[in-house]
């Protein structure tokens, strides 16, 4: 499976959070493809919002458990889904008027873009593992 990963975060991503993304996609290599852009123009943000066919926008709210998302990482590779679209920052997804786009949640908190990729990364890492009977920590 492939997972399409998009930030909109307008400032320089610090540091922090691109190192964590860093590791997590190197361990999330073993078990799917994953491709992380970040935009910073808001022009091609809404573009790219209004034209995406299908995915996910985050948001705050009540969020699955681990196992529950992990589930629905096994059910979408039974599937055969090909790809999946995460937009991250896309608070005014609902504006764009593009309909297909659904909401998600990791947390109920509110948390900026760029923590919220990280977090979205380490589910998906987390997710794998359980999928997999693999221990989350080493």
């Amino acid at each position: 499976m492939h997972f399409c990963i998009y930030l909109y975060c307008p400032e320089k991503m610090p540091s922090f959070y691109r190192k964590a993304i860093g590791e997590y996609e190197k361990r999330l290599a073993r078990y799917a493809r994953i491709r992380f852009r970040e935009i910073r123009r808001e022009k091609e943000w809404r573009d790219l919002l209004s034209h995406a066919e299908s995915g996910w926008y985050l948001v705050p709210g009540e969020s699955d458990s681990s196992e529950e998302f992990s589930r629905k990482l096994s059910a979408w590779e039974r599937e055969r889904r090909k790809e999946i679209f995460f937009f991250i920052g896309a608070d005014e997804a609902e504006e764009s008027g593009n309909e297909r786009l659904e909401p998600f949640s990791l947390s109920c908190f509110r948390m900026n873009a760029p923590m919220t990729a990280m977090i979205l990364f380490e589910q998906i890492y987390r997710g794998y593992r359980i999928m997999h009977n693999h221990p989350y920590h080493k």
